[in-house]
């Protein structure tokens, strides 16, 4: 008579504290679409920041050493939003993907919206500091989750 066969750690579906290191954590998931959806965020503002210079022209409320420097802010503004928020998208995609580089630049995003809150806040749209804060502390929860810990934990060992 022989004795049934348990499965292992790794053929068990239903443990999720201790998945395939092949397998990303259903938390790792939800970080990864919260920093795809920051990055096309991203890109709408960046579009927006173009589209505004482009119509708009030099916006003489800004102060600028060069006053001929004033009718490009737009489109480096454009350019740099692209870089920043398309990398944390691209970030989203590999984290979802399984790639352990996502995790960092979505981590240091997230860091830098925290810190960003206080500046909206105090600049009067508090509102818009409760949704950017909420946001940031949610995909920071599925970031340092046990399970996503374990996850990169397997990954860099």
């Amino acid at each position: 008579m022989s004795l049934p066969q348990h499965p292992t750690p790794a053929q068990n579906t239903n443990d999720t504290t201790n998945p395939s290191p092949n397998e990303v954590p259903r938390a790792l998931m939800h970080a990864g679409v919260v920093a795809i959806i920051e990055g096309i965020i991203g890109g709408v503002l960046a579009i927006a920041a173009a589209v505004h210079q482009a119509l708009a022209g030099t916006d003489d409320s800004l102060l600028v050493s060069d006053p001929s420097r004033g009718s490009m802010i737009g489109y480096g503004t454009a350019v740099f939003l692209l870089c920043v928020f398309g990398a944390v998208g691209v970030a989203g995609v590999y984290l979802r993907r399984g790639n352990r580089w996502g995790r960092g630049p979505v981590l240091m995003m997230q860091l830098l919206l925290v810190m960003i809150t206080i500046y909206m806040w105090k600049g009067g749209m508090p509102w818009l500091a409760i949704i950017v804060g909420a946001v940031a502390l949610y995909c920071l929860s599925k970031l340092f989750a046990k399970e996503s810990v374990a996850w990169a934990a397997r990954m860099y060992g």
